[in-house]
């Protein structure tokens, strides 16, 4: 059976809420709840808009809790998954910061393949350019094999 967690009470939709300015009932940016044995972080979107669920987002610097799809491979860890809803450019959302979720990949991924961010959020191979060490930040770990450009189940540890 899935664990929820203590938290705050969800209003709106819950984990798949998305929402462009925050009212009364809406969470803080950085709350954090477990629904259905995953985590997620609430954050705001700052940069390429999350155009689809399935992607990686990573930390934008504008604040703590403010992400954006894109990323430079190899160098930006990534912040969380947008699993259940996209998350348009200047809006709210929740994104899984660890549990099981499908990950949108930029090339075919066999089980048990370690992936990284990638470029608009797609994960990729991080010992694809380096056969003896990774060239970015490991997130998941591809619990299936898909063909290429699709959507591989995954298990994410973000932070």
């Amino acid at each position: 059976m899935a664990f929820d967690g203590l938290g705050p009470i969800m209003f709106k939709g819950g984990v798949s809420s998305v929402v462009t300015s925050l009212g009364a009932n809406d969470p803080e940016l950085g709350t954090r709840v477990t629904s259905g044995g995953n985590e997620y972080a609430f954050v705001y979107n700052t940069g390429l808009a999350v155009g689809q669920n399935q992607i990686c987002v990573i930390q934008s610097g504008s604040s703590g809790y403010s992400v954006t799809g894109s990323s430079v491979v190899g160098v930006d860890p990534c912040f969380g998954v947008a699993k259940n809803a996209a998350i348009a450019n200047g809006s709210y959302g929740w994104v899984m910061t660890r549990g099981f979720s499908k990950v949108e990949v930029a090339s075919a991924a066999v089980s048990g393949m370690m992936l990284a961010a990638g470029t608009d959020g797609q994960a990729t191979d991080p010992l694809a350019a380096a056969s003896t060490a990774p060239t970015g930040f490991v997130f998941a770990r591809a619990t299936e094999q898909t063909g290429a450009c699709g959507a591989a189940m995954c298990y994410v540890n973000c932070f």
